[in-house]
């Protein structure tokens, strides 16, 4: 189990499963998609799949405590901090 805190709602719901399909890194661009009314797909995005990506994208961070993971609203293709 793991805390996460994020810079702007994020669409996770109290009992939502979360998968992770492929390796999630600090500093990567990934992206939350929920699959079933349940289940949330957790993955990291190519620079590629960036470019195109039209939901809302989030950058990986640590937290200041043990077992927090940030995560931070990032703009579109630029990977640039979002409005806010």
């Amino acid at each position: 189990m793991f805390d996460l805190a994020a810079s702007d709602p994020v669409d996770l719901r109290e009992g939502d499963r979360l998968e992770t399909t492929s390796t999630i890194r600090r500093g990567d661009v990934v992206c939350f998609e929920r699959m079933e009314p349940d289940l949330v797909r957790f993955r990291s995005l190519s620079e590629d799949e960036q470019a195109d990506y039209a939901g809302p994208m989030y950058r990986i961070d640590r937290g200041e405590r043990p077992g927090q993971v940030v995560v931070k609203r990032v703009g579109a293709a630029s990977g640039s901090a979002g409005p806010g």
